[in-house]
């Protein structure tokens, strides 16, 4: 039954009608929390709510928590509130605004819906939303996330096929690597035999180089001179291989950051020295080449070089498919997130509106309005550029950059999922001045990601009872030029029977469906790529995954 609108037409610059039309959903309380006014749509779904009706009998607040009354309101003022309807479980989300002039309390809110089909459930349509309420945007960002998780299954049902072909060629690889390594130990054993091993690792299609235990070159093959056939003087029998480095940087051969070339020479050395190492370095033509070295039984030094461009194209794909997996499930999440700053600018645009009609202009109280307004839209503008940003394809450059960003950058993208998931997230951050790693922010940030939402799956899929679910990110910078970057969750753990093939490609705990088995193998070689490491260990409580990457001065050009 509808209820006549006891207020006069001054009350909010429009007609009651017009006004309980234009917002839907809305509410007027006196100062005894008193229904006195109620919008159409919410009048018709909700019978009971009727002028007089006392607040705390109609609804309760689940964020944040307290009872009715105008104190609370008013020490809230200014935070999202969402109530829920006792009789019909009706959940709307708002702010409370006090009209002093007026002397009520005044709610403006949208129902708060996590999937489309709740609409019907309330026997609502999206007619009965006002034309200005980004409720119907949000739902339809939901539908685009569905479209997002079926392109990503699609994409995991192809790569799951390609499966025997890419363990295929790893056991060719590693078996043409032990005929490597079997040639080579063979060519070092055998004096009678060394034309004969000379000639077939003539024909290999990596760079070999052997040292002697003075470090100069003894021994390389083809095509080791053709990899840097512009400094062949260089790699001559007898040529110290400190040398070597020094000509490679000085033709510019070399693709790297560090201007200096001694400095660069002594960074080279450094993994040289610590046998046996494997690197990778970028050459000129954007070629990247895997070094693996290691000592010979006479003392000298045993080099390996294979140019791996191509794989390292597929190892791009595989990133751009796993944050395409990503975006699709944090759609809902930032849709909330965008959700804030439209309803903080359609409040503020509201309030200048009505101002204006009253004819109390105030140029201070309109410069103020007008200011939020701005700020929400930069707001708003900055999580579209992140996401934008956050989807190109992986072929970033590899700079300096604060972990720490990246562990904020993480955050701002799924902090809302945890919340609506009610996980609490314990972050420390260090304040102080820290210094910086090397590599590729965006897709640290997407490690970051990939075990943040592993930890949250697995709270979800595995309540640990009366215990609240939380997950704690913790950094650390070590006194040894080294940064700690920690994920770790309460939950009930990863069987010890798993852990030695967790970061293995495809492989997933998930049920069928819920997961790529990309994540960590993805996150695995962005770790080992900047340098650093990433280990998983059971705790009394949960599951601790750290990263550990070394760290760059910002007064001195990193490496």
């Amino acid at each position: 039954m509808k209820q006549d609108n006891p207020r006069s037409t001054s009350q909010f610059g429009l007609p009651p009608q017009q006004f309980a039309t234009a917002f839907p959903f809305h509410l007027v309380l006196n100062m005894q929390m008193e229904i006195l006014q109620v919008g159409t749509t919410l009048q018709r779904i909700c019978a009971d709510i009727l002028p007089s009706v006392s607040m705390d009998k109609l609804f309760e607040s689940i964020r944040p928590e307290g009872v009715f009354c105008v104190d609370w309101v008013l020490e809230n003022a200014g935070s999202f509130f969402l109530l829920k309807h006792r009789a019909s479980d009706l959940k709307l989300r708002g702010e409370f605004v006090f009209l002093p002039t007026e002397n009520v309390l005044l709610f403006l809110g949208s129902p708060w819906f996590i999937d489309a089909s709740e609409i019907a459930i309330h026997k609502l349509s999206f007619a009965d939303f006002a034309t200005h309420d980004v409720v119907i945007d949000m739902l339809q960002l939901f539908q685009v996330n569905k479209m997002a998780l079926e392109d990503a299954n699609k994409l995991s049902g192809k790569l799951t096929a390609q499966r025997s072909v890419l363990r295929l060629a790893n056991e060719n690889l590693k078996k043409q690597e032990a005929k490597t390594h079997q040639l080579t130990s063979e060519l070092l054993r055998s004096r009678d035999e060394k034309a004969e091993v000379v000639d077939t690792i003539n024909q290999l299609k990596e760079g070999i180089a052997f040292l002697d235990r003075d470090d100069r070159f003894v021994f390389t093959n083809p095509e080791y001179l053709h990899m840097h056939e512009k400094v062949i003087d260089s790699m001559q029998i007898g040529v110290l291989f400190e040398d070597h480095l020094r000509a490679l940087f000085d033709a510019g051969e070399i693709i790297t950051h560090i201007i200096d070339c001694e400095e660069w020479v002594a960074k080279r050395m450094v993994a040289h020295r610590s046998l046996p190492s494997e690197f990778e370095i970028v050459i000129a033509g954007g070629k990247t080449l895997n070094i693996r070295e290691q000592l010979t039984h006479s003392g000298g030094i045993a080099m390996v070089i294979r140019e791996i461009s191509e794989q390292k194209k597929m190892q791009a794909q595989l990133v751009h498919s796993s944050k395409l997996a990503s975006l699709g499930d944090m759609a809902t999440g930032v849709a909330h997130e965008l959700n804030q700053p439209l309803n903080i600018i359609s409040m503020a645009a509201g309030n200048v509106e009505r101002t204006l009609k009253r004819g109390e202009f105030g140029p201070e109280y309109q410069l103020e309005k007008m200011q939020r307004i701005k700020e929400n839209v930069v707001r708003a503008a900055k999580i579209i550029g992140h996401l934008r940003s956050f989807g190109r394809d992986a072929n970033e450059a590899a700079q300096p950059f604060d972990p720490r960003d990246a562990v904020r950058g993480a955050i701002g993208m799924i902090g809302e999922q945890l919340k609506l998931s009610s996980i609490e997230l314990v972050l420390a951050l260090p304040t102080e001045a820290g210094a910086q790693v090397f590599g590729y922010a965006l897709r640290f940030e997407q490690v970051l990601l990939s075990l943040i939402r592993n930890a949250r799956d697995e709270l979800i899929a595995h309540p640990s009872g009366l215990a609240p679910k939380r997950i704690q990110i913790v950094v650390v910078f070590e006194p040894q030029g080294q940064v700690s970057i920690s994920v770790e969750d309460n939950g009930p753990g990863v069987p010890v029977a798993l852990l030695e093939n967790i970061f293995d490609p495809f492989f997933t705990t998930k049920k069928v469906g819920k997961g790529t088995g990309l994540g960590l193998s993805v996150s695995y070689g962005i770790v080992n790529e900047m340098g650093g490491k990433i280990v998983v260990v059971n705790t009394s409580g949960g599951v601790r995954f750290e990263i550990i990457l070394p760290t760059i001065h910002h007064e001195s050009n990193p490496d």
